[in-house]
C-alpha cells in the first residue's frame, strides 16, 4: 500500500530518498518470496496511494515498476486519496479508469475459495463535499453488498480491500472521522452479517489491526518512507 511513486521523502537519518527505490526493494523482497516460500503467493493487492501526484510521468514509473514484479503473481489494486483526491468528482474516477481498466472499482475477484472485493473507499470519506459522484457511492455499494451476499451463500472467505479504513484516525495528536457516517454504519452491519473475513488497508502510514467482531480490520504498513513530523523516527 502507498507507493506514492514520485514522493522524494527524507529517510530517518535526514539523507533524501525516492519512494520508487523503496518500492523498487519492496518488489525485490516479493519476487524472492515467491521463489522460497511454499505455497507461493500467487496474488498481490496494492490498496492505493500509487502515486504521489497523480502526474503521468509517474503513472508510467509506477506500471513499469509492475514489469518488474514476478510474472506468477496476479496483481490487483484500488486507488487511494492521492489517485483520485479525497474530493473526487467524475473527472477524476474517469481518469482512474482510463489509466487502469484492469481495475475498475468496485472489483470482485474470485481467487479459490476467496472472494477479494476491491474497491473505492474515496467517495466514503468524510472530506469528500462533491455531491458529483454520489450515485456513483450509491451504485459501488449496492454492487459490494451484492459481491458479499453472492459469496457467503457459496461459502467463499470474503476479504474487502480498499484505501481509506473505516475507523477512527489518529493524525497529528487528534481523533478523527475517516469515513461518512452513514456508509460507515452500513459497513459494519454488512461485515457482521455475512462474516467478512478480513478489512485490507492503508492511508494511514503505519501498521494496525483491529477486531470487531469475526472480522479483522489489518492497516497494512506502507511502502512509501515516512517524512511528516508525527510520526516516530525509525530505530
Amino acid at each position: 500500500t502507498d507507493t506514492h511513486v514520485g514522493k522524494e521523502p527524507k529517510d530517518s537519518t535526514g539523507e533524501p530518498t525516492r519512494d520508487e527505490d523503496a518500492f523498487r526493494a519492496v518488489i525485490s523482497a516479493i519476487n524472492e518470496a515467491v521463489e522460497q516460500t511454499f505455497p507461493r503467493p500467487q496474488f498481490l493487492f496494492i490498496t492505493g496511494d500509487l502515486t504521489d501526484s497523480w502526474r503521468s510521468d509517474e503513472i508510467r514509473t509506477f506500471k513499469a515498476l509492475l514489469e518488474e514484479l514476478s510474472p506468477s503473481l496476479r496483481v490487483y489494486m484500488t486507488s487511494g486519496n492521492h489517485d483520485v483526491t479525497f474530493d473526487p468528482e467524475q473527472r477524476h474516477i474517469s481518469s482512474w479508469r482510463r489509466t487502469f481498466p484492469e481495475a475498475t472499482l468496485p472489483q470482485v475477484i474470485s481467487e479459490g475459495q476467496l472472494t477479494l472485493i476491491g474497491y473505492d473507499s474515496q467517495i466514503y470519506n468524510v472530506r469528500r463535499k462533491s455531491e458529483e459522484v454520489d450515485q456513483e457511492a450509491e451504485a459501488q455499494w449496492k454492487k459490494i453488498t451484492r459481491a458479499v451476499r453472492k459469496a457467503h451463500k457459496a461459502g467463499k472467505r470474503i476479504f474487502l480491500f480498499s484505501h481509506i479504513p473505516a475507523v477512527p484516525n489518529f493524525f497529528r495528536k487528534k481523533v478523527g472521522a475517516s469515513w461518512k457516517t452513514g456508509y460507515l454504519e452500513d459497513f459494519k452491519r454488512l461485515i457482521e452479517r455475512y462474516d467478512v473475513e478480513a478489512s485490507v488497508t492503508g492511508h494511514f502510514h503505519r501498521d494496525e489491526f483491529y477486531m470487531r467482531g469475526k472480522t479483522l480490520f489489518l492497516n497494512a504498513p506502507p511502502v512509501s518512507l515516512p517524512t511528516a513530523p508525527w510520526w516516530p523516527a525509525r530505530a
